[in-house]
């Protein structure tokens, strides 16, 4: 008894450090720019920035696979990126659509917006990583200028001088098995002269079907030693009731 819970113990310890997203590892990112300051970037899950006039919110989620991108400011330009790797691993071709929605309000003049620009990249069936450097610059650096794969759709949504509105539309790409590809998305508020722009509300996205994709990002299990510590402490006990029953 006792020695089978001690190798129920290890199994937990092994097999619980593995990781099903291995070799998506770090091909993701979160960074927010404001005045200067970064926060966040390569391996991130998440960045914020908060001041006297932006706040700026993202996180990439392993719930729905997409990145939630908040901001809002009263000056200056202000942004935050996301980059997230997928592998499709379904066994037949199959067309993926993306929905994306900007909701929020803006008020002042031509510098004064909000704006999201979203693109997918297709990194074919080798993915080996967008560099470090790309993660300090804005979305058409990382969009346009990497070597890892070609932009095969892509979007620019604005809102200017309007109150509560939503700017809607939708990306797709084409995938076989075992194919991979980025997700580049980037939220922008910006203010001058009195203005703001408020993005609180979100730039949303969503998959028309996820359940063949794997996600960069790691998703959310026990650590591996609390599987360890609980296994050891049903081995103590176990080990005190033989000790008991001698």
């Amino acid at each position: 008894m006792i020695q089978k819970i001690a190798m129920i113990a290890l199994a937990f310890t092994t097999t619980f450090a593995f990781n099903a997203n291995a070799g998506l590892l770090n091909q993701y990112g979160v960074v927010a720019y404001s005045s200067g300051e970064y926060q966040g970037g390569m391996g991130s899950t998440s960045a914020e920035i908060y001041n006297s006039s932006t706040s700026l919110y993202g996180e990439l989620q392993t719930t729905s696979y997409l990145p939630t991108l908040k901001g809002k400011t009263t000056s200056g330009y202000n942004r935050i990126l996301a980059v997230q790797a997928f592998q499709y691993n379904g066994t037949s071709p199959f067309d993926l659509d993306l929905s994306i929605d900007l909701h929020g309000s803006s008020s002042g003049g031509n510098s004064t917006y909000l704006r999201a620009d979203v693109g997918i990249i297709d990194a074919g069936y080798s993915i080996s990583g967008i560099e470090d450097y790309y993660f300090g610059n804005d979305f058409a650096t990382v969009y346009f200028e990497p070597s890892e794969g070609f932009g095969v759709d892509q979007t620019t949504l604005f809102i200017n001088n309007e109150q509560d509105v939503n700017k809607l539309d939708t990306l797709s790409i084409s995938l076989n098995t075992n194919q991979y590809f980025y997700l580049i998305s980037q939220l922008t508020v910006s203010a001058q002269d009195g203005g703001y722009a408020d993005a609180w509300n979100t730039l949303n996205m969503s998959f028309s079907d996820s359940s063949n994709l794997l996600s960069a990002v790691p998703t959310s299990v026990p650590e591996p030693t609390t599987f360890a510590l609980f296994a050891l402490t049903l081995f103590g006990f176990a080990a005190r009731k033989v000790q008991t029953n001698k």
